[in-house]
C-alpha cells in the first residue's frame, strides 16, 4: 500500500456502513437547520432611552408586537385607551435582508411618524475594522443626526442628500440605504395614507407595465435605444441606451446587484443626475472609451467626464442579460431638461468637440419612466387601464426565506449543492479517487473561481449576531448548515481558516 493510501486511511475510517434511515435523518436534519437559520433572529436588548433617543415626540411605547414587528409611540400613556399614536420604531434586523457594511449589517433603531417622516435613528450594534482605530465613530459624527426629518420619498443616497462619514462611505451607504428600504417597508404595512404608500401604489402599476415587456418590446416603447457605432476600419461597437432613473426600474434592467453597485458609485462620484444605462456590445477593433462620449442638448454639448460614467455589470441579470457583453452607465448632467428630448455622442477618433467621426442617437425619456424618476403620483393617463376582472394589486407579503431565495444565484447555489452532494459520496464510499475528487474541485471552485470558503470573520461574526448574517446570502448558508450538521452526526468539520 503506497504512503498516501495510508495517509487517506489513517484520515478516513476504512469500514463505514451508513444506514438509508441515516442518510434520511442527515437531510431532514440539514433542512431542518436551514429553515430554522432562515427564521432565526438575534435578539437585541432595545431599552425605553433607545426609544426616546429615537423618537423625542412620544411618552410611552408599546412592546414590540405586530407583523413586521414594531415599537408603537404615544402621546400619554400607552396604555390608556385615549393615548394618541404619534409613529412606529422598528429595528433594521428585523426585515432581511439587511445591508451590509464593511465587515458585517449594521442593526439600527428607527423611528417613524404616520406621514413617513423619520424622528430619528440610534445604531444598536456594528462591527467595522475601523471601529479600532476611531472608537464609535457612526454615533460619534454628525452622520446620525441627518435622519431626522428625512421623509422616506426622499433618496437617501450617500454623496447626495445624505453627507457621508469620512472614509468609511461603505459604512456609511450600508446605513442609508438600510434605514430607507426598512422604512419603506414599515410604511407599506402600517402608513397606507403616507405619500410614499400612494406614490409607490402607482410605482408598482408603472413598474409591472416594463416588467411584462421584453427586451424588444422596450425597443419598440422607446426606453431602450440601439445605437451603432462603425469603426474606421469597418467593425462596428453596438450601444443600448436606457433611461434607469429609478431604482425599481434600474434593477429590472440590470438586476438589484449591479444596479446597486452603480448605483453607490454614482453618488460618491457626482452629487446629481439620474442615470443612463449603456449596454456595450458588438466586434468593434477599438475598445469602448468613456471619454469619447457626450450628451447633447440644443446647442449645449457635455463631454463625460470619468466621475460621470459608472460600471454597471457584466449583464448577467435583468432584462439586458445576454443581450450585451457588460454595461456601463452615464450619470447624467443636472442641466439637462428631461422632458426634453438629447442626443448621445460618440467619436470614433478622438474626444467629442476635437476631431471628426462623430456618431449621434437621440434619445427622449419615455413620459411613464419620467414620472417613475420624478417620485410622486404617476398620471392616470399614464397607467393602463385597470381590468375589472383581475384581482387588485396587492404587494407581496415576503418572507426571509422566499427573499433569501428569490435574491440567490441560482448557479452558485447549484455548484454548492453538488460539491456537497459530492463530499457526501467521497465520506460514505470511501473511496480515494472520489476524496481527491472531491478535494480538488472544493479547492478549484470555492478558494479560486468563488472565493467562498469559510473564514474566521464568518464564525466570529456569525457567534456575535447570530444566524441573521447569513441570510442574504444561500450558497454561505448552504456550506454553513453543511459544515454544522456533518460536525453534529460524524464529528468531522472542515474548515478553510
Amino acid at each position: 500500500m503506497s504512503y498516501k493510501n495510508q495517509a487517506l486511511r489513517s484520515y478516513f475510517p476504512s469500514h463505514f456502513s451508513v444506514s438509508l434511515k441515516r442518510i434520511l435523518r442527515f437531510y431532514g436534519v440539514l433542512f431542518g437547520l436551514a429553515a430554522a437559520c432562515a427564521n432565526a433572529q438575534q435578539p437585541i436588548e432595545v431599552t425605553e432611552d433607545m426609544l426616546k433617543a429615537a423618537m423625542r415626540e412620544a411618552d410611552s411605547f408599546s412592546l414590540k408586537e405586530g407583523n413586521p414587528p414594531v415599537y408603537r409611540g404615544y402621546k400619554g400613556d400607552a396604555s390608556s385607551p385615549n393615548a394618541e399614536l404619534v409613529g412606529y420604531l422598528f429595528e433594521t434586523p428585523d426585515y432581511p435582508p439587511e445591508e451590509v457594511g464593511y465587515s458585517a449589517p449594521i442593526d439600527v433603531l428607527v423611528g417613524i411618524e404616520l406621514d413617513g417622516t423619520l424622528t430619528g435613528i440610534e445604531v444598536l450594534h456594528y462591527i467595522e475594522s475601523y471601529k479600532s482605530i476611531r472608537g464609535d465613530f457612526i454615533n460619534s459624527e454628525y452622520f446620525p443626526q441627518q435622519f431626522s426629518r428625512k421623509n422616506i420619498v426622499e433618496d437617501f443616497r450617500v454623496g447626495r442628500d445624505i453627507d457621508g462619514i469620512s472614509r468609511a462611505t461603505i459604512t456609511s451607504w450600508a446605513v442609508a440605504r438600510g434605514v430607507r428600504d426598512s422604512a419603506r417597508r414599515v410604511a407599506l404595512a402600517y402608513l397606507a395614507d403616507s405619500e410614499y404608500v400612494a406614490a409607490t401604489s402607482g410605482d408598482a402599476v408603472a413598474l409591472k407595465v416594463y416588467e411584462e415587456q421584453s427586451w424588444d418590446d422596450m425597443i419598440d416603447s422607446g426606453l431602450v435605444q440601439e445605437m451603432l457605432v462603425v469603426q474606421p476600419d469597418g467593425t462596428e461597437l453596438e450601444l443600448s441606451l436606457a433611461f434607469m432613473g429609478h431604482d425599481g426600474l434600474g434593477e429590472l434592467l440590470i438586476g438589484e446587484d449591479d444596479y446597486s453597485t452603480a448605483d453607490r458609485d454614482a453618488s460618491n462620484r457626482s452629487r446629481e443626475g439620474r442615470m443612463l444605462l449603456v449596454g456595450i456590445d458588438g466586434n468593434s477593433s477599438q475598445p469602448f472609451r468613456q471619454e469619447r462620449l457626450a450628451i447633447k442638448q440644443g446647442e449645449e454639448v457635455f463631454p463625460v467626464e470619468r466621475p460621470r460614467f459608472v460600471y454597471a455589470g457584466s449583464a448577467d441579470d435583468g432584462k439586458i442579460a445576454g443581450k450585451t457583453r457588460f454595461a456601463g452607465a452615464i450619470v447624467l448632467m443636472p442641466e439637462l431638461d428631461l422632458t426634453q428630448p438629447f442626443s448621445v455622442l460618440y467619436s470614433t477618433e478622438g474626444v467629442v468637440g476635437e476631431f471628426g467621426g462623430i456618431h449621434e442617437m437621440a434619445y427622449q425619456v419615455p413620459p411613464l419612466a419620467l414620472a417613475l424618476s420624478e417620485g410622486g403620483t404617476i398620471p392616470p393617463d399614464l397607467l393602463p387601464e385597470p381590468d375589472e376582472d383581475s384581482p387588485r394589486f396587492q404587494y407581496p407579503d415576503e418572507t426571509v426565506w422566499s427573499e433569501l431565495l428569490d435574491s440567490a444565484p441560482v448557479s452558485e447555489v447549484i455548484a454548492v449543492i453538488l460539491i456537497c452532494a459530492l463530499v457526501m459520496t467521497a465520506f460514505i464510499r470511501k473511496s480515494a479517487a472520489f476524496r481527491w475528487a472531491a478535494l480538488t474541485v472544493t479547492l478549484f471552485y470555492l478558494g479560486w473561481m468563488d472565493g467562498g470558503f469559510v473564514s474566521v470573520s464568518h464564525i466570529t461574526n456569525g457567534i456575535k449576531l447570530g444566524p441573521s448574517l447569513f441570510l442574504n446570502d444561500l450558497p454561505l448558508l448552504i456550506i454553513i448548515v453543511f459544515t454544522v450538521v456533518t460536525a453534529l452526526l460524524w464529528g468531522r468539520i472542515f474548515c478553510s481558516s
